[in-house]
């Protein structure tokens, strides 16, 4: 038997969740799709995720959300993500105690993992080394349905990575860039990998930013707050995934990107 995953990229804004909320029940129709991962760090007008966004995103059909370096953005977060059990934050951030870095869901009668780690390259953010952090909590499982959303800048970092735990988990999503790469593999051991999975906002910005926004600070050395859009031509980029529920391991990935229109 396989699973079929779908995998989301960094919504950015009300303009990427209110596209995932046009979308996503017919994508999952014409996937086929058991389970739907889908990265939110962003939804809060470019930065954090807001309990309004959460509630679309799930209302859209997310069986799970994933966060990064934004985890925190918007502070609010801190009072109600320990109710939210299909919220995950990156595993290894330090000093930080609401919410979970790894759960395990059922679909089907199927336990299904989901992790997300940060990585360290040209990032701001101090946090545990990703490797440490993953040895580590591999190291009492045994070989499950596991799927890895890494937030990191750098590709290859998140090569490293993966390479870290191929044979050990499903597959390895890419977040942080916004930039879908063309790099999609099976490695041994039946680990799929994606450098970056994408974004899910604004087609015609600056990785899902408004131009006017992001421009200024670029060609006119200005300090601007880049933000997002609630409405506009939006880019949904996400990636499928087919997993053999005995092996656990991945057997497919495919690339996607569809346009939708949110007035």
């Amino acid at each position: 038997m396989r699973l079929k995953v779908l995998f989301f990229g960094d919504v950015v804004g009300e303009v990427g969740s209110k596209a995932l909320l046009l979308s996503l029940s017919s994508l999952k129709k014409r996937h086929g799709a058991d389970f739907v991962i889908v990265n939110g760090e962003n939804a809060d007008d470019g930065k954090g995720l807001d309990l309004k966004s959460y509630e679309i995103m799930k209302k859209a059909g997310a069986s799970c959300i994933t966060l990064g370096n934004h985890y925190r953005s918007n502070r609010a977060i801190d009072g109600w993500i320990d109710k939210c059990d299909d919220i995950i934050r990156p595993m290894n951030i330090l000093s930080y105690h609401h919410g979970e870095g790894s759960h395990l869901f059922s679909v089907k009668d199927i336990p299904i993992r989901v992790s997300s780690y940060m990585g360290q390259a040209f990032m701001k953010e101090k946090v545990e080394s990703p490797y440490a952090c993953v040895k580590r909590n591999l190291a009492h499982r045994q070989r499950e349905i596991h799927i890895i959303d890494f937030h990191a800048d750098s590709t290859s970092e998140k090569m490293v990575f993966a390479n870290a735990v191929k044979g050990q988990v499903s597959a390895v999503i890419g977040t942080h860039t916004h930039v879908q790469t063309a790099d999609k593999q099976i490695m041994d051991g039946g680990t799929a990998y994606l450098s970056d999975v994408g974004f899910c906002g604004l087609k015609n910005g600056i990785i899902g930013y408004t131009l006017e926004s992001v421009l200024p600070n670029f060609l006119e050395n200005k300090m601007t707050y880049f933000h997002a859009s609630d409405k506009g031509e939006a880019i949904l980029c996400y990636c499928l995934l087919e997993i053999d529920t005995e092996s656990k391991e991945t057997v497919a990935i495919e690339t996607y990107m569809e346009t939708v229109e949110v007035i």
